[in-house]
């Protein structure tokens, strides 16, 4: 951006600055589901665990929202901990865990 000043005698000068505007908003997490329990896969001890897509949205755009272990993936017997990342375009993270 340029700004030009003027005094009374018609004299001018310019002076440039920048003006740099940042994304800083991280992606909002929906739809994370609450902990939940699942039987075994017959004959087996482990299992294959399905839920609903995970979804974020942002101000600016996503690029990506993983999990991991994934849905669909063979979880063992006991807990396991899910880590959901939502990343924007802009490389802003969030992370839920269920």
């Amino acid at each position: 951006m340029t700004l030009t000043a003027v005094d009374e005698s018609g004299n001018t000068t310019d002076s440039t600055f920048t003006v740099s505007v940042e994304d800083n908003e991280k992606p909002k997490i929906q739809n994370l589901p609450n902990d939940f329990s699942e039987n075994s896969d017959a004959d087996q001890c482990s299992g294959i665990v399905n839920w609903q897509a995970v979804t974020a949205t942002d101000n600016c755009g996503m690029s990506s929202v993983d999990a991991s272990p994934a849905s669909g993936t063979m979880f063992p017997i006991g807990e396991t901990t899910v880590t959901v990342t939502a990343s924007d375009i802009h490389g802003n993270d969030s992370i839920a865990t269920f």
